[in-house]
């Protein structure tokens, strides 16, 4: 207990530090529901942590909407494996290890400039200094590092109203898996989906040489290629529909339509008559 109000970014970072004295923390706010099989989920993703360094922290939250583009529906590509790599720290139900944690603190003392330009959504430059995600979102792109994702959480948000919510909201709240169930997780596999700091598919570019994936529309520095929903005055090399769900599998798939374009950055043309 405090006599003063810490305020949201230095209440989690005090909570962060107890890690000293465990294996791990789970962190979760007060508006969250968690579901029954969360430490069950925990202790079969741990092994993960351990075979890979580029790992942050364990989320027990799933995305359901990309929360840097009005909110618009996300849905992650799903393989093999029953959790995926987002270069996105997760606030609402988290685990970190004693090692993630003191690793975020170190650069956090250490390398964290205030005034520098990280290469993150503009939604993120623009959370308060009460933000300690925007710190760690810095810190996760800065160093190359990932949360791991469940596609079904185990954790939600309430979205109830209070100091930083104006209003009651369920836009975030997401689907909880309440049975305890074996994951299908291959440790020793690098057959993982991956998505960046901006909620695009890593594993895209590996189709395309030389090309930026922007769908979403939210990104501002391309490559000599960019794919993306916005109308831009470049030459148009291809075109795909968004009527399949993740939308990348319009592209997997190569589903032709007028709402998913590929640029040629290099090249001007006039662009207007596009259907979204």
């Amino acid at each position: 207990q405090y006599k003063n109000n810490l305020g949201l970014k230095e209440h989690i970072l005090k909570c962060g530090n107890y890690v000293q004295d465990y294996d791990g923390i789970v962190l979760l706010e007060d508006d969250l529901i968690v579901s029954k099989a969360y430490l069950s989920y925990i202790k079969q993703i741990l092994p993960l942590c351990e075979n890979k360094d580029n790992v942050a922290g364990i989320s027990l939250y799933t995305y359901e909407c990309n929360e840097f583009a009005d909110f618009r529906f996300f849905s992650p590509l799903k393989i093999q494996n029953d959790v995926y790599f987002m270069k996105i720290p997760s606030s609402w139900g988290e685990f970190w290890t004693k090692q993630q944690w003191n690793d975020f603190a170190m650069w956090m003392e250490n390398e964290y400039e205030i005034t520098a330009s990280y290469d993150v959504p503009a939604a993120v430059n623009n959370w308060g200094n009460q933000s300690w995600k925007k710190i760690f979102s810095y810190y996760m792109v800065q160093t190359d590092k990932y949360f791991i994702y469940p596609y079904y959480g185990y954790s939600t948000n309430m979205g109830d109203m209070g100091e930083h919510n104006a209003e009651s909201s369920n836009v975030m709240q997401c689907r909880l898996m309440e049975e305890t169930i074996p994951l299908t997780i291959n440790y020793s596999s690098n057959n993982f989906i991956y998505y960046d700091q901006f909620m695009e598919n890593e594993n895209i570019t590996k189709l395309f040489q030389d090309t930026t994936i922007d769908i979403y529309g939210t990104k501002s520095n391309y490559n000599r290629y960019v794919i993306s929903t916005k109308n831009m005055n470049y030459k148009i090399l291809k075109s795909w529909k968004l009527g399949l769900k993740p939308f990348e599998l319009n592209i997997i798939k190569d589903i032709t339509g007028n709402s998913l374009f590929l640029y040629d950055t290099y090249i001007n043309e006039t662009n207007k008559n596009k259907n979204f």
